[in-house]
Order: C-alpha cells, then structure tokens, then sequence
C-alpha cells in the first residue's frame, strides 16, 4: 500500500488548477456535419460567439412536447463572415432564428448554418436574411502605405496584414506538395474526423504560420520579434540570435530564432512535434524544418504589401523541400478577433501520440488514508487504453517524495493534445512547469478540475507494466 500525500503535490500547481471551458478549432465541417442529411431548425438565440474559429449561434429548441433542447449552430470563421457583413451585433439573445445546414454524423443537436434567417415571433414573418455569400476578398479600402524601413534601417514588418484585396495578383497557388511514397501513404491514410483542431488542440508551427489564409500581426522590437495569428488565436515571440535554433526537446512551435538579412526577417525552426499541417491532411514528421522568409513588395495600385515565403523541409515525409508562398497587403486598422472554440458533442478516441501525463477521474480509493499502488497504475493503464495509449507503462503519481518521483520516469511530458507540460523531472517540480488553468486535461483531452477526492495523475514511464 502506498501513502496518499496531498492530492499528488508538483511543485505547487495544484493550486492553480480550475475548471475551463472546452473550447472548436478552425477545421473541415465534415469532420462534425454530413452533407447528404439537411436540417431546418428554428429556436430562440440565447448567445452568439462572433469569433473564431468559427461563428458559434447557441439557441432554444422548443419539441413537440413542450420540452426544450440546447442547439448549436457552426458558421464559417468570424474573419471571412465578417466580409461577408457579419458583425458581433448580427444577433442578440432573444432573436428568433431559422436555420438550415447538415446534421451531425451522430445526431447530436447541432447543425451547420447554411442559411440564417431572424423571424418575427408573433407572425412568423422573415424579419431578416442573414449574408453568406462567398467572400471575394479584403476590403481595399483599408489597405494603406507605410514606410518599408523602420528609423533603425530594418525592413518594416510590423503592423496586421490580412490578405490579399481584390484582384490583387500575388504569387500563384503553391504547386502540391511533393510527398514521397510515405508522406503519400499518411495523406491517404487521413480520416477528417481525428483531426485534432476539431477538439480544440493548439495547432503545429507548421499549420499555423504556413498553411493559414488569415491575417496575422507582426510587432518588431530591439531583441525579438512577435507574432499574433487570428486563426486559431496562436502567439509566438521569436528571439534574434546568431546562428541555428538550439536543440532541445520537441513541441508544437518547436525552437525558432530570427535574424535580419538586407531587406529581410528570416526565421528557421526546428524541434517540432509531428503533426497535420492543414485539413486536408497533410502531415509532416518530427525532423521537419521550418524558414520563414519576410520581404516588402508594395506596388502603386495596392500599398504596402508582405510577401511570405514557407521552406518546409522533411527527410520523412516530402521527396524535396516544399515552398508554401503567400502575400499579404498591410491594413491601417484591423480588429483582431478573438477566440471561443467549441468542442463537437462525440467522444474523442484519437490524441496526440506523445500523450505521456493526464488526470483522470473515478479512480480507485483516492481520498483514503491509502491506495493500492498497483490498482491506480492499473487504473491509469485502463483510462489511457480507451484513447490506443495504454501501453507507455502508466504509473500513478501519489506523492511529490523522492521514491515517486523516480518512479513516472524522467520526462518529457506533454498532454493529450500535445501541450509540453515540463521538459525535465526538475521542471516539472518548480514553477517553471507549464501546469495551468486551461491545460489539465484527462486522457481524451477534456478539461478536469484541481486535483480532489476521485482524481489522480497518471505519468508514462516509458517502461513495461
């Protein structure tokens, strides 16, 4: 039998730990929505999420028997609904709603927005048609100019760059991508509905810079530059370093460093998790490279413009390197929007592979004066084997001694959507942990609560049960 101590103690975190709320990641509709099954659903609006990654419509159902049932509509991403006339004042709650799109694979009650329309409620009048036209492009009349060096003589890059505006000619569409037989084979192997962004996972370097068509904003500064991306709310602060990026262990953003070469910004990264670069699957390895080439290309007709060129190397998975272009035109004053991803109401079974710590509820005994170590490590085996993970050598973290420390192995950890949560067993025991509200997540990758009576840690050991 093994001695409870403090609800598993690691180097204070418990403390901050708290619920949060599941959040929907930019993604295909297919992954949630079937396209052969059309809905018509009409309720009454109690909240309205214009952000992104995608518009979320929450609304009453009244049924036939008088009962009342909690829907969800999904619209495209509040950047390109918002060119389509959307704004945040589009609905209010209270608003009666109709609106057609796809069903849900299992029936669950949410529905894509095809078609929005406010009805009057007394005489079930068409109050309003709410726009979903295809977006044809950025509206030019915020496009500006501003000076293409900074006081300092660097390339000036800082400001929001949206997309491109209408008929602006930029480069052409990057050409496919040229997978050898094994990328080849992961791209067939691809099933939309495991796509992680689909459960809110923050996405790889990879996905985020590269394969993103949505505006980001650049802020240059003396020793760093900083990145903040609107789709899937990602920031990232790049350090200027002489020379390649250091090594060290493996994450979703991976090591990058910056430098300035004449009239460019280049950043190479490198220590990235493996993952999908876009919804259609492709999907790049862990010795996967990254150069991000930053360049001004303004023009008379359309102002300041950014080129951005991708050089995505994989000895794994692509037959040479891979160049992803792309141009964006800066905007005088753009409003960033914000993030609230919503989870789709079906059990996840697929996570991130280096899933190698989760809390998991229900466990045996805890909040007893003892445990039976072999029953939680087991339990912590069953919990991670529902998701295909079972067999990393589970252990149970029960105590912060000297004697359970070395029993959950030596690191590195990262959760089920692949957060790095500590590098190193030291880390993982100071406030240098990255343990905080919004990353404790069981073994599907949901958020729990702190630690409390029926909660448990549960490490991968790396070694044999």
């Amino acid at each position: 039998m093994f001695r409870l101590s403090a609800f598993a103690r690691i180097g204070g975190f418990a403390a901050l730990l708290a619920l949060a709320t599941i959040a929907q990641a930019h993604h295909s509709f297919s992954a949630t929505f079937r396209a052969d099954a059309k809905i018509t659903v009409q309720g009454t609006v109690t909240r309205f999420s214009f952000k992104n990654p995608h518009i979320l419509i929450y609304f009453d159902v009244t049924n036939e028997d008088g009962s009342v049932t909690k829907w969800v509509s999904e619209g495209a991403a509040a950047t390109n609904m918002r060119r389509r006339g959307w704004s945040r004042d589009s609905l209010n709650p209270g608003d009666v709603i109709r609106i057609t799109g796809d069903s849900t694979h299992d029936g669950s009650p949410m529905v894509s927005m095809e078609g929005a329309e406010i009805i009057d409620p007394d005489s079930g009048n068409v109050v309003a048609t709410l726009g979903n036209e295809r977006p044809t492009g950025y509206d030019a009349s915020t496009v500006a100019s501003i000076p293409k060096l900074l006081p300092d003589g660097r390339p000036n890059l800082t400001g929001t760059w949206p997309s491109n505006p209408p008929g602006y000619r930029g480069p052409p569409r990057p050409p496919p991508t040229p997978f050898n037989e094994a990328g080849q084979a992961k791209l067939e192997a691809f099933t939309v509905e495991h796509d992680p962004q689909v459960f809110c996972d923050a996405p790889g370097l990879i996905r985020q810079v590269a394969m993103t068509p949505h505006p980001f904003r650049i802020t240059q500064l003396d020793d760093r530059v900083v990145f903040d991306y609107e789709e899937y709310g990602g920031h990232r602060e790049v350090m200027l370093v002489d020379g390649p990026p250091p090594e060290d262990v493996r994450s979703l953003l991976g090591n990058s460093v910056a430098r300035y070469e004449g009239d460019a910004l280049i950043i190479e990264s490198r220590n990235l998790l493996s993952g999908l670069g876009s919804t259609q699957g492709h999907f790049f390895s862990d010795q996967a490279t990254v150069v991000e080439t930053y360049r001004r290309i303004d023009d008379l007709e359309n102002g300041s413009a950014l080129q951005l060129d991708v050089v995505i190397t994989d000895p794994v998975y692509l037959a040479e390197p891979f160049l992803w272009p792309k141009t964006k035109v800066y905007a005088a004053s753009h409003e960033m929007i914000g993030q609230d991803c919503q989870e789709p109401l079906r059990v996840r079974t697929v996570v991130n592979p280096v899933m190698s710590v989760f809390l998991t509820s229900d466990a045996p005994g805890i909040g007893e004066e003892s445990v039976d170590l072999a029953q939680a490590d087991a339990h912590c085996a069953a919990a991670a084997e529902t998701v295909g993970q079972g067999d990393k050598g589970w252990r149970a973290y029960l105590s912060d001694t000297g004697a359970a420390r070395d029993r959950i192995g030596g690191g590195p950890w990262y959760t089920a959507k692949g957060e790095l949560i500590a590098r190193s067993d030291d880390e993982l025991h100071s406030d240098r942990n990255n343990w905080s509200p919004g990353r404790i997540v069981d073994q599907r990758g949901h958020f729990v609560g702190s630690p409390s009576a029926g909660l448990l840690y549960c490490f991968a050991s790396g070694e044999a049960q």
